[in-house]
Parts: structure tokens; C-alpha cells; sequence
């Protein structure tokens, strides 16, 4: 282990040496393994770690455990679950039968700092789509960081992020809006994790609209996660390129348990980095793919991805 720093006492008996990569080495190039493992081919074999390299490309839960069990590359906490420029990579202008599909809309609810999001989620042949929609309160722009108030005005002016009156979010406008998805699409369900939503969740099964709680738990995300990560990577989940959207999901770290279970959460712990579009994501996966309206399962993924690469 790690000797205490705060430690005064001396023993001449004990050399601590930690082999790494140095910050800033590419960790997915073979020619820099060596330094984390001294005795490379002979305690550990070459294509190990090249196994568990090609496993971290494509999987966030064996992203860290390649950097912190290979190559003894500290994570403090959270690491970026997926390439940006990747999930960029997926944007596309959405096909005109869109809204013929089977969709789940997953819905995370804000009060005042956070954004409302509303993700409709579509299965198509092989492939998903999605297309998120965001709602701000007026008066909450004025808290925001000077960058991001910048960044969320152009957003609000090119049509990417509707805003509201006042200084919370409007639970009425928000439930009209879901009862004109639900009247305008296929809408298998509503998906909503039940922290401050009860209200909301009353409310439309009183209209007769099927309605989920789905909490945001390792449980129900993890593999959801996982699963979208493969999506991702095979361009098997597609997107209308909403730049909302797409700065949230770059903004996702993820947290993982003893189990290899991982769990989102923001950049850094920053009350600043949103993610509200990427976790109403994984909720209406995660109901999409566990058979919520019948659909095929979680792990259809691995199929696809072999059947289009």
C-alpha cells in the first residue's frame, strides 16, 4: 500500500515505488505500458493489457478499471464517460418518418437551476434516435456563470433551449407540453424519475397517460449506460445535433462501484456542468431496452453493433 504521508516516522527497511504512466502519455499506446509495468510479458502477459485496452475503448466501467488496474493511473473519483467528438460523430438530421417509431420520452424535471429535459426516445431498425428538448426559468440566467450565460442566450436565440417567465420552472407548461408529445407520437411511456415528480406523475395518469417512475439508480443505469456507450461506438444511436444535448453528454463523468457497476454524475462535481438531457437519456433507454412496451432487451446492442460494423 501507500505509506501515510503525514507520517513522521522512518524506515530505512521500505522504498515506495509506484510505476505509471506519466500525465499526459496516451494510455491506449502499447510503447507506454511498460512503465507502469516493469516486468511487462513476464509477471503480466502483453496481451492482457492490450485486451483490456480494447475492452476501455468501447466500456466507461472498464475504462477506469484499465487506467487504475493496468497502467496504476489515479482516478480521482469520476472519469469522462464518453468522447464528445463522438457522440458528436452521431448527429444526423433525423428521417422524415420519425414519428411513426415507437418513442419513450424520459423526463427530468428541474425547479430552479437545473434544466427541465425532455428526451424522446425512438427505436428504429437496428438504430435509435434522439431528439431532447430543454426548458430554462428567465430570472435563473442571471445566476449563471458569465461563459454560460453567453452560451445559454445563443442557445435560447437559435431555438435549442425554450425559456420561461420567472424564477422556476412552470409545472403546467411542462405537463402540456408531455400531453402534446403523448397526442403527437407513438409514446409508449413516460419515464420520470420520481424526485419531484409525484406531482407531475399524478397528474398525467389523471389524463390517462401511461406514466414511470424510474428512479436514477446503479440499478436501472449502469447497464443502460453500457449499453448506450456501444451504441454510441457503433453509431447505432443517432441524434438531431441539438448543441444543449450535446454539451451535457460531454459533460457526464462516471463513478464506479465494487461491482464494476458505473453511475453517472456532473464533470468535476460541478454544480455548473448540467447533465439533465444525458440522465432523461438514460431513463427512457433503460426502459426501452429492459422490455418497457416490448421491446428486445439491453444487450441487442452487441447483435446490432456486429450486424452494421
Amino acid at each position: 500500500g501507500i505509506l501515510d504521508e503525514e507520517s513522521e516516522e522512518e524506515n530505512d527497511e521500505y522504498l515506495g515505488v509506484i510505476f505509471s504512466i506519466d500525465e499526459g502519455d496516451d494510455p491506449y499506446d502499447s510503447k507506454q505500458w511498460i512503465k507502469a509495468n516493469p516486468c511487462l510479458d513476464v509477471s503480466k502477459p502483453m496481451d492482457s493489457i492490450r485486451s483490456s485496452a480494447k475492452l476501455a475503448k468501447v466500456s466507461a466501467g472498464a475504462r477506469i478499471n484499465f487506467l487504475i488496474k493496468d497502467l496504476n493511473h489515479w482516478v480521482d473519483g469520476g472519469i469522462r464517460w464518453i468522447d464528445k467528438l463522438k457522440w458528436e460523430a452521431c448527429g444526423i438530421e433525423l428521417p422524415e418518418n420519425i414519428n411513426d417509431l415507437d418513442c419513450w420520452l424520459g423526463v427530468d424535471l428541474s425547479v430552479k437551476s437545473d434544466l427541465t429535459a425532455l428526451v424522446k426516445f425512438f427505436k428504429g431498425d437496428g438504430v435509435y434516435y434522439v431528439k431532447p428538448e430543454f426548458y430554462f426559468p428567465k430570472e435563473s440566467l442571471k445566476e449563471l456563470p458569465e461563459d454560460q450565460k453567453v452560451m445559454f442566450k445563443r442557445w435560447i436565440d437559435e431555438g435549442h433551449l425554450n425559456i420561461m417567465d420567472g424564477h422556476m420552472i412552470d409545472l403546467d407548461i411542462i405537463e402540456e407540453r408531455i400531453v402534446q408529445i403523448y397526442s403527437e407520437l407513438n409514446i409508449k411511456e413516460v419515464c420520470v424519475d420520481p424526485w419531484k415528480a409525484s406531482q407531475l406523475v399524478c397528474r398525467l395518469d389523471n389524463r390517462d397517460i401511461p406514466t414511470l417512475e424510474v428512479g436514477q439508480t446503479v440499478k436501472n443505469f449502469s447497464s443502460t449506460m453500457e449499453a448506450i456507450d456501444g451504441y454510441i461506438d457503433s453509431k447505432l444511436i443517432l441524434h438531431d445535433n441539438n448543441p444543449v444535448m450535446n454539451w451535457m453528454m460531454g459533460n457526464v463523468e462516471v463513478t464506479i462501484d465494487r461491482n464494476d457497476n458505473i453511475f453517472p454524475r456532473k464533470a468535476n462535481e460541478d454544480r455548473a456542468n448540467k447533465i439533465d438531457g444525458a440522465t432523461a437519456l438514460f431513463t427512457a433507454a433503460h426502459r426501452a431496452f429492459i422490455g418497457g412496451g416490448g421491446d428486445d432487451g439491453v444487450d441487442d446492442w452487441l447483435k446490432d453493433a456486429e450486424q452494421y460494423n
